[in-house]
């Protein structure tokens, strides 16, 4: 399944767990229509793929809370069309999020 993301919104994950680890490897995979004109992330180490349509952003997490998280926002200038991210967790799957943007969804809204 597949949701409309429009400009500004936010979106991303928050897991709880248990473990007895200090640090989680988390990975993040993401999936572009086309190449991005830029990519922002103040966490961990970013990858662009060889398609230039694939980002990874690898980091450690502090596990001693029991959750972690991590949010994007579609910003003006992202590609148009289908995206999709993966999230890893110590090199396990654990979710699929899909969404598209279209050039409808990112005209800011008028007040």
């Amino acid at each position: 399944d597949s949701r409309r993301m429009k400009f500004g919104e936010i979106f991303g994950f928050r897991v709880n767990f248990m473990t007895a680890k200090i640090k989680l490897k988390i990975r993040v995979e993401l999936h572009v229509p086309d190449s991005p004109e830029k990519f922002n992330s103040t966490d961990g180490v970013v990858t662009i793929g060889q398609d230039k349509k694939t980002v990874f952003v690898d980091y450690d997490d502090d596990a001693s809370d029991g959750t972690f998280s991590h949010y994007w926002g579609i910003e003006k200038g992202e590609p148009l069309g289908k995206y999709e991210l993966k999230f890893y967790v110590e090199g396990v799957p654990i979710e699929t999020y899909k969404f598209t943007v279209s050039d409808q969804d990112m005209k800011e809204t008028k007040k």
